[in-house]
Parts: structure tokens; C-alpha cells; sequence
């Protein structure tokens, strides 16, 4: 009995000693890694940087920094990596955030893919939502200049754009639209503009634009012509003359046109269509399928003659690699 008893109070003695020796080490090991002699990152960072204390104090924190996981993300010994990061910006972000580009994107916004994190956001606290360094649309005017000023000048501008970018735009990636768009087509705009409206459908001539594509008349982000349309319209368009292109509203194929390719333009433009097909040689896109509207928008337009954009950009949707050749050489054709 004695015999048993000693043997049970070694093998208590064991277990304890191996607890003490064994799992506490384990786990002060993980919740200090560095061994500090104050085991508070946040404090023993702070005895150097002091006026780091100041940025704690905005209204949004990263959640990191408000973990005092400074080591998350900075090296504290050597790195090769500015301020001592760990990793590049683009890495160090997507490892807690890699899920804001969705898997198969159809259109990523370009500061994104260039690992820019910073550019929009401080990764430390921010006096703003979602850690940006600026509010709304006054940082995506930042580099949206052009956006921006037309905006601030139209006659007319978009509500959407008043209560901010992100109403339509996904600010990081788009699996739905080009544009980082959040829908596809027209069904972004769909979700405040209701089609099924009598009034709306009344202003539409009772076409069934909830499956066209708004942008091909009207401006999302603003416009100096009611409705928002695009500043130079198409006469038909302004006049309410869908049908004179188009099929009737009531039609099976309501958007078919009446007539194919340049056919269409010739019975307004009959001048312009005569005297390019009188000329020996003629520009592809002329006479394909779709005719004049490779390059012009038949409903409205921000551009001269209703073009779809202002040369060389359109050109560039064709030729492409001719214009990259021509830059790329130091002798080029002055025109």
C-alpha cells in the first residue's frame, strides 16, 4: 500500500514538472516571440516611438495595431524592406485582406494590382471609414482628375456620384463589369432607376432599355443636358425618334435596326456614305457588319461627331500595335 502510494505521488510530481517545464514555456513562447522583456509590443514600440501615440488616438485602427501586433507586419531587427516590413505591401496586405480581388475578375483597379495598398489607405488609423487617407470621392478624384473636374463643372450630376463612388464601383475588383463596375449592363442602374415605372417607361418611348446599356446615352457621373444624357446627342435620340433606327418597341428584336451596317446612316448621311464609297480604297470597319458604329455611338457622346473616344485612343482599339511600334522608335512621321 505504501509502495503504491509513493509511486502515485512521483508520478504527480512528474506530471506537474512537465507541465511547468514543458506547456507554459510552449505558450509564452507564441505570445512573445521575441523574448521582450515587456511581453506589450505596443508598449515597448511606443518607448521609441512616441508620437505614434498620437495616431492611436484616430477613430479607426487597424485592427492589428489595436492587437499591438506590431510584429505582423514590421520586422523589429533587419529587413529588406522599407520601415522595416516583413514583406512587400501587396503580400503583407493579402494575407489578412486577399479576398477583396475576386478569383476571376473582369476588371481590376490598377493602384490594386500594383500592390498600392497605401495609396489609398493607412495601415495604421485613419480618420476615416475603412482606414482610407481621404474621404469618398475626394480620393478617387485624387487620381481621377479628369472625372472629378467634369463633374464639378456638369449642369446636372448623377446622384450616385453625390452619395459617392463606391454607389456603382467596386474600388478594389469587379467579377460582374468592366469599369469595376458592381453589375453588369444596365442592372447597376436598375437598383435606384425602377423601368417597370410607367414614367419611365413613357421617357423611353416604352422600349425595354432595363436590357440595353444605359452609358450609350446617358453620362453616370454627370451632364450639361437633362436626363443626363451624353452632352452631344444623336438627332434622331433627342427628338424621341427610336423608331426611326429601330424596330418597333413591341417588336420581338425591339433593338434590331431597320437596316444593316452603313445602309442605316445613309438614308440621314446619304452625302458622307456616297462619298466614302466613291473612293478606291475604304477603311475596314466602314463596311463590316456593324458599319459606322465601330467608331461612332449612334445615341450620344462626350466626343466631336459622336465618336466613341477621341484619336489615338480609338484608333488603339484596332491598331494597337502599330501605335505601340511608332512609339517605340525614335524616328517617327510627324503626323
Amino acid at each position: 500500500m505504501r509502495t503504491t502510494t509513493i509511486r502515485w505521488l512521483l508520478a504527480v510530481a512528474w506530471l506537474s514538472v512537465t507541465v511547468l517545464l514543458g506547456a507554459q514555456p510552449q505558450a509564452g513562447g507564441q505570445q512573445n516571440p521575441y523574448r521582450l522583456k515587456d511581453p506589450d509590443q505596443t508598449k515597448t514600440c511606443l518607448a521609441c516611438h512616441t508620437d505614434f501615440a498620437q495616431t492611436l488616438k484616430r477613430p479607426v485602427v487597424h485592427a492589428a495595431v489595436q492587437l499591438g501586433e506590431c510584429s505582423g507586419c514590421h520586422d523589429p531587427h533587419v529587413s529588406s524592406h522599407s520601415k522595416l516590413l516583413s514583406g512587400n505591401v501587396s503580400e503583407l496586405c493579402a494575407g489578412c485582406h486577399g479576398s477583396v480581388i475576386p478569383e476571376n475578375p473582369r476588371s481590376t483597379h490598377q493602384v490594386v494590382a500594383d500592390g498600392g495598398c497605401r495609396e489609398c489607405h493607412d495601415p495604421h488609423a485613419s480618420d476615416n471609414a475603412a482606414l482610407l487617407v481621404r474621404k469618398g470621392e475626394d480620393l478617387c478624384f485624387g487620381c481621377h482628375q479628369d472625372i472629378g473636374q467634369a463633374v464639378t463643372a456638369a449642369a446636372f450630376e448623377h446622384d450616385a456620384v453625390r452619395q459617392g463612388c463606391v454607389t456603382c464601383h467596386d474600388p478594389h475588383g469587379s467579377d460582374q463589369s468592366d469599369h469595376l463596375l458592381k453589375e453588369s449592363g444596365s442592372a447597376v442602374c436598375v437598383q435606384c432607376h425602377e423601368p417597370d415605372k410607367p414614367a419611365f417607361a413613357t421617357r423611353h418611348q416604352n422600349y425595354p432599355v432595363a436590357e440595353a446599356s444605359c452609358s450609350s446615352c446617358h453620362d453616370p457621373h454627370g451632364s450639361d443636358q437633362p436626363a443626363l444624357l451624353r452632352n452631344n446627342v444623336h438627332a434622331p435620340l433627342s427628338s424621341g425618334g427610336c423608331s426611326l433606327c429601330h424596330e418597333g418597341p413591341n417588336s420581338s428584336v425591339p433593338f434590331a435596326t431597320k437596316a444593316p451596317g452603313y445602309e442605316l446612316c445613309q438614308g440621314c448621311h446619304n452625302d458622307m456614305v456616297t462619298g466614302a464609297m466613291a473612293k478606291s480604297r475604304l477603311h475596314g470597319p466602314v463596311v463590316d457588319t456593324k458599319g459606322c458604329v465601330n467608331c461612332h455611338n449612334p445615341h450620344a457622346s462626350n466626343q466631336a461627331s459622336l465618336l466613341k473616344a477621341e484619336p489615338p485612343d480609338l484608333c488603339r482599339t484596332c491598331h494597337a500595335d502599330t501605335l505601340r511600334r511608332s512609339a517605340a522608335v525614335t524616328a517617327t512621321h510627324l503626323p
